[in-house]
Formats: C-alpha cells, structure tokens, sequence
C-alpha cells in the first residue's frame, strides 16, 4: 500500500492516492484505522477518485497527533462487507513546530543522557550526576550506569544484547 512510502509527519498536510486492484472505489469505501501503544485508534478516511482512493489530511487534523509508531488497518466496505485489506506498520514523526519537540526515540534519548552523566562523573567534572526524572548518580555508581547505558543502547537498537556463551564438554 502507498501509506507504506509516505512520511506522515504530525503538524504537516498528508495527501496520497492508493490503487486496490479489485476493489474499485466506485464500489467500497477505504479507511485506515491507526493505533499505537500511547495513541489512537484514530480514523483516516478516503474519498473516491476515479477507482483509486484519495487520502488527504489537513495541518489541522495531524497537528496534535503523538509521534509514534502504529499498526494501521485499511478496511474496505461496500455497506454489505467489511473487508480487512492489509495491516501493517507506519511511523508518524513528531511536529516539528511544536516547541521542545525531540526527534529522538525514547530510548535513544535515555541512551544519550546516561552517557552524558557517565562523561561528566568519569572526567570529574562532577562528584554527583542530576538525571532527567530526578535521580542523582555518584561516582561510586559508575559500574550500575555502564549496565544502565548498555541496557539503553540496546533497547534504542544502538547496540546488539551481548551474549554469553558457555562450552559443554561431554565425556564420550
């Protein structure tokens, strides 16, 4: 589906046309159900053009839509069916006009702030770290913060999960 190679961005006109052989619009109507973990379900309708289907949504209808990634759902329906067409992934990104706005993934943002604090304690530029959300890092810490920025970097897909392997010998 078309929806696939568009970049949805919050605060920004979204327009595009999707083609669903056998399934001409003159006869069904097209919608895209959006949801994700922090938002929705949100619907995004289409209109007729021809026998494709035009999407179009104003600065207005994306401007407080949350930046995430979201299943969506395009359902066809002609008044007598309700057909499931496709179900996949799209990532909206945030509103850039919206001041404080970070573009990073949350994850991406706690990996950058932990090493930051490991920088500032490690060059002792600082005997004591403040974190975002409250939490104060002491030198003596900086074992546990290595874990915590391995964890993060991790979950941001920085990095891969270390693994352990251990060796098996059997006697024969």
């Amino acid at each position: 589906m078309e929806i696939l190679n568009q970049k949805l961005i919050a605060g920004f006109n979204w327009t595009w046309l999707e083609t669903i052989p056998g399934y001409p619009a003159s006869i069904y109507e097209l919608s895209f159900v959006l949801k994700s973990g922090g938002a929705g379900p949100f619907t995004i309708p289409a209109t007729a053009s021809g026998e494709n289907y035009s999407i179009s949504r104003k600065v207005l209808d994306t401007q407080s839509i949350p930046a995430d990634t979201y299943t969506y759902y395009a359902i066809l329906e002609n008044g007598i069916d309700k057909i499931l067409y496709e179900q996949g992934t799209v990532t909206i990104l945030p509103n850039i006009s919206l001041q404080g706005t970070d573009p990073r993934e949350y994850w991406h943002r706690i990996y950058d702030n932990l090493k930051d604090a490991y920088e500032k304690l490690s060059s002792r530029e600082a005997a004591e770290v403040q974190l975002p959300g409250g939490r104060s890092v002491k030198f003596a810490d900086r074992a546990q913060l290595v874990k915590e920025i391995n964890h993060a970097a991790v979950k941001a897909g920085i990095q891969k999960a270390r693994k352990n392997i251990f060796a098996r010998f059997i006697d024969v």
